[in-house]
């Protein structure tokens, strides 16, 4: 059983900000509520702080982290900045953490871009789009460009992916705009 399995669902049940770090090969750091957790996966409601908002879903292998910070101390900025906004985690979606094709399956459904990054791979690159085909060793997305195009369909193995991102503003917007621009 994972390590960070039976002790993740605390901070969700007391409503506190946990910070991911993750392998030594993957520098950044992720503030967020955990809101999933399974053997293979944790997913927390992100927050942005740049923002100081709540920005999507981020969905971390398991493998990948290293260890965790409860963040429950009443100076932490964020968790002030947060409380005195009123903004409160959401559980998780139905989303199956049990696997790679049970996850994007399941997130298909309930969002219309997933965001994928392969960050041992290329850490300042992502891929954004909507899954087209799922199989048990990849999944194969439509990808929408920057500008908001449908631009090309690549598939993705699952051992290369290292964070998925759900219903986060960015892509949001990029959906927005790419249906507009097919109206007009």
């Amino acid at each position: 059983m994972n390590k960070w399995y039976g002790s993740l669902a605390t901070p969700w049940d007391e409503g506190q900000i946990v910070r991911m770090d993750r392998s030594p090969e993957i520098q950044d750091k992720i503030d967020g509520y955990v809101v999933g957790v399974s053997k293979l996966f944790v997913m927390l409601h992100a927050i942005d702080p740049n923002f100081i908002n709540l920005n999507g879903y981020i969905i971390l292998r398991s493998e990948d982290i290293r260890r965790y910070r409860i963040r429950d101390d009443s100076a932490f900025f964020l968790n002030r900045a947060l409380k005195l906004k009123g903004i409160e985690p959401v559980r998780q979606p139905e989303l199956d953490l049990s696997s790679f094709p049970a996850l994007l399956a399941s997130a298909q459904a309930l969002f219309p871009l997933v965001t994928i990054h392969r960050e041992l791979m290329n850490a300042r690159t992502c891929f954004i789009g909507r899954v087209q085909k799922l199989t048990a060793k990849t999944v194969t997305l439509e990808e929408i460009s920057p500008s908001a195009v449908w631009n090309r369909v690549r598939r993705y193995s699952f051992r290369d992916i290292t964070r998925l991102e759900l219903g986060g503003a960015y892509e949001e917007s990029l959906l927005m705009v790419q249906q507009h621009q097919a109206q007009s």
